[in-house]
């Protein structure tokens, strides 16, 4: 673990020695601030809630997550960095997991900044805290599937852009599929469409209702994804 802890702390670091991870927080909560005082309007609301919120923030999540992950190795790969990485005594899954670990730390740190928001909530009506945190542990989760969706697309490319992309189409084709699965007749396809949406799985728990097959879902999209960043990784360090 000290391998990955060391991976990790290099790349944390390296979103706050330029400007990108000040840009992605800033951003993130400016998205949030809006959506909260705007659009949902809590404050104008009778009733002191953050589902609207929650309801918006899997998209945003979508959005800006894969400017986290475009340069976990896609800019390794592009500076010629990977190949003396590959050659250092580290496996592929210590690889995979110090950089998921980092780009999950962005995320994180950027999601509990509007924790201010919950307390402003606190503080003006009767908070229901049950939802919040089960809305804030989904957003953790839903973040976590992501980054690794990102993390693959940054495994196969040397361009950050391209890596960026992709990551953005699966981000959104896993947050639009329970959307799409809502206009399609009952059947298997669209139960299929439904079982695979981030956002069906999410609203469970959001509600505060933690049903394992939710977890599950979430933490098999994680482990197959870092699965088959170590395969792309693993295939590189043979050509290396």
């Amino acid at each position: 673990m000290d391998k990955v802890r060391a991976i990790c702390r290099r790349e944390f670091a390296g979103y706050f020695n330029t400007p990108l991870g000040y840009i992605v927080v800033a951003v993130f909560l400016l998205c949030f601030g809006f959506f909260f005082f705007y659009v949902v309007d809590v404050l104008g609301s009778q009733v002191a809630s953050m589902r609207g919120l929650f309801q918006l923030a899997p998209l945003i999540l979508a959005v800006l997550t894969p400017v986290v992950t475009m340069r976990l190795v896609a800019e390794e790969r592009a500076n010629g960095t990977i190949e003396l990485l590959l050659t250092l005594p580290v496996t592929e899954w210590q690889v995979v997991l110090g950089k998921y670990l980092a780009a999950i730390g962005v995320v994180a740190l950027a999601t509990a900044l509007t924790l201010p928001y919950a307390a402003t909530l606190m503080l003006l009506g009767d908070l229901d805290l049950g939802p919040v945190l089960g809305g804030y542990f989904g957003l953790l989760l839903m973040a976590g599937g992501y980054v690794s969706l990102g993390l693959i697309c940054s495994c196969i490319t040397n361009s950050q852009v391209v890596a960026a992309l992709w990551a953005l189409l699966l981000c959104i084709g896993f947050w639009i599929a329970d959307k799409l699965a809502a206009g399609l007749p009952g059947g298997p396809l669209s139960d299929g469409l439904r079982s695979l949406g981030f956002g069906y799985h999410f609203r469970n728990i959001q509600r505060g209702v933690l049903d394992t097959r939710d977890l599950l879902y979430f933490l098999s999209v994680i482990v197959v994804s870092l699965a088959l960043s170590v395969l792309v990784l693993k295939r590189q360090r043979l050509r290396t």
